[in-house]
């Protein structure tokens, strides 16, 4: 019960941070920090902070769900919202788990960059959102 109110207490202070951040539209500089784990965290065993099958799958449930609640905080275009929800609509997590590993695995110079960019780049190259050279 305890950690279940710390988890609750932490999600609303942050959420209060994030709603107190100022976000304008004149603003260009969009930095997406590395948040949390590295490429090579998903594919490396020997790595530090290896993820576990499981563990991969519980960040793809997460990875998705970050992507769309962060499209509301951050008022991002519905027609890309609609792309992403009609590419993802029906996926399993393992699925997504599997297309974020495909990606990340088959291109180990980048497996020392952040989890959250490598994902953004392996959903975007699956949804067709852009083309991205291989």
């Amino acid at each position: 019960m305890l950690q279940l109110v710390l988890r609750q207490t932490i999600l609303l202070v942050a959420a209060g941070l994030i709603l107190q951040s100022p976000l304008s539209p004149q603003d260009n500089n969009i930095i997406v920090p590395n948040g949390f784990g590295l490429g090579r965290d998903f594919v490396e065993k020997d790595s530090e902070h290896y993820m576990s099958p499981m563990e991969q799958v519980m960040y793809a449930r997460g990875f998705v769900n970050g992507l769309y609640a962060s499209s509301g905080l951050l008022r991002a275009d519905r027609g890309r919202m609609k792309m992403l929800k009609d590419c993802i609509v029906g996926m399993t997590d393992t699925q997504v788990r599997a297309i974020l590993e495909k990606a990340i695995r088959d291109k180990p110079e980048q497996w020392h960059q952040g989890l959250v960019i490598l994902g953004m780049v392996a959903i975007g190259q699956a949804c067709k959102f852009f083309p991205i050279p291989n």
